[in-house]
């Protein structure tokens, strides 16, 4: 199993933010051979570094957490 994975998906260019100007990261992930037990992400902007953080587990496999897009 790969120790990472980068998927970027928007749709329609088109990111939910709320009014603190947070925006949901939903991860599924799956492995039939191994327990996954932690998923972090990396934001980045143009090439540079804004955040790191962990998602928090909701399900077996659906990690979630709302994500502020504003400076580490």
């Amino acid at each position: 199993m790969q120790p990472f994975i980068c998927i970027t998906s928007v749709h329609q260019d088109y990111i939910p933010v709320d009014a603190a100007g947070n925006f949901p990261v939903v991860v599924n992930t799956y492995s039939s051979v191994s327990c996954v037990h932690k998923v972090e992400y990396t934001l980045f902007e143009q090439e540079k570094l804004i955040k790191k953080g962990k998602l928090t587990p909701c399900t077996d496999w659906t990690w979630s957490e709302m994500v502020s897009g504003k400076g580490a």
